[in-house]
């Protein structure tokens, strides 16, 4: 098992964050799409629709964002689960396979994510 820091417990990796993290190393949704070979719609439907990656596709993303790839199939599954009996068990086998550098990637774009929607959810009203 791989060293973790105590903030690590609390990372969920999901595609959202996957998207967020795929953005800011192509410089754009429209390049990520590229990216991942997927129609230039496909983030956007993901953004504004709700889903989650494939296996495949978070392969790929795992591959251009320099992930652990298990880490990433693992967290993925958990999202998948999020409702099922088997989540807590996915999400504590993704962060046993997140180091303590990708915990903290991970946590930037979380943590970067949330106060941009928050200024959204301002500039909105």
């Amino acid at each position: 098992m791989r060293n973790r820091s105590k903030n690590c417990s609390k990372i969920m990796l999901t595609t959202p964050i996957l998207l967020d993290m795929l953005a800011e190393k192509t410089g754009s949704d429209y390049k990520t799409c590229k990216a991942l070979d997927k129609n230039t719609s496909y983030v956007s439907g993901l953004r504004t629709k709700g889903g989650g990656f494939s296996d495949e596709i978070g392969l790929k993303a795992a591959e251009i964002l320099g992930l652990p790839k298990d880490m990433v199939i693992l967290s993925l599954a958990a999202e998948r689960a999020m409702s099922g009996a088997h989540y807590q068990q996915l999400a504590e086998l993704a962060q046993a396979h997140t180091d303590e550098k990708t915990a903290e990637r991970i946590g930037d774009v979380d943590a970067k994510a949330k106060v941009d929607r928050m200024s959204f959810k301002v500039v909105a009203k």
